[in-house]
């Protein structure tokens, strides 16, 4: 199944082919460029993360959150940080999905004003790439152990994301779209698994084509099953009228 790491293609394209992808010490990636991905997303970099299930973790990769957790001064609520935002837009899209996602409500939620969240994040659009990189962050891929294969990481990745993906669905929408997917915690993930494709080729731009084909199954068989879940909580939902229905109900007359 050709699909892409969730929703439609896009025409925006990644990192052109003689760039290569950097970590988030904005170092190089070793594995050479990852080609044009198109719409195809990004993973996420070995960091520290919540899951512990899968290896040690690489302490060189432990990555900070934001620069700016520090509580602000000047009269500010003490309470907002870049990462509390985050964390609580995180929660919201969780429960009730990234179209109910607005600064407003996120706003709500924490007790603060809208205007107050805009001195950490300045808008929805840089809002929705900082969520992206923060649930990759949370949900690495482990340091690889020495005896590994190619077939064990294609194993672990596709473990990791599917969990990925039924803790927070609509990721699969925000990596299908290039200007989110493309975090620090991402590229340093790509590298992880174009390194285990290097055993098959030694063009690390075959292996980030391999790389990405695997997220793109990966994400389209977790949208087959993320779209039932969502369709099966909406059944008990009052439906709007619609032409569709009233002929199927065999009462094709449209109220007026």
């Amino acid at each position: 199944m050709a699909v892409s790491r969730s929703g439609p293609a896009h025409s925006s394209s990644g990192p052109a082919e003689d760039e290569s992808p950097t970590n988030s010490n904005g170092q190089a990636i070793s594995h050479g460029a990852t080609g044009q991905p198109g719409a195809h997303a990004t993973r996420r970099t070995t960091g520290q993360g919540d899951n512990r299930t899968m290896g040690e973790r690489t302490p060189s990769r432990n990555t900070a959150r934001h620069s700016d957790d520090r509580a602000t001064g000047g009269g500010h609520d003490a309470k907002l940080t870049r990462t509390s935002i985050v964390d609580a837009a995180i929660a919201l899209a969780d429960e009730s999905g990234v179209e109910a996602l607005s600064m407003r409500r996120i706003a709500d939620r924490m007790g603060s004003g809208a205007m107050s969240l805009y001195r950490h994040i300045p808008n929805k659009d840089a809002l929705l790439a900082e969520m992206t990189d923060e649930v990759a962050r949370r949900n690495p891929y482990p340091a690889p152990e020495t005896d590994w294969t190619w077939r064990d990481r294609v194993r672990i990745a596709a473990e990791i994301d599917w969990r990925l993906y039924q803790e927070h669905p609509w990721v699969l929408f925000t990596f299908a779209v290039p200007r989110y997917n493309f975090g620090p915690h991402s590229l340093v993930c790509l590298a992880w698994l174009v390194d285990g494709f290097t055993e098959l080729t030694a063009d690390p731009r075959e292996a980030a084509r391999m790389s990405l084909a695997v997220w793109s199954y990966i994400a389209g068989i977790a949208l087959q099953q993320v779209s039932a879940t969502m369709l099966a909580r909406r059944e008990g939902d009052q439906e709007e009228p619609s032409g569709l229905s009233a002929l199927l109900e065999g009462t094709p007359h449209w109220p007026t």
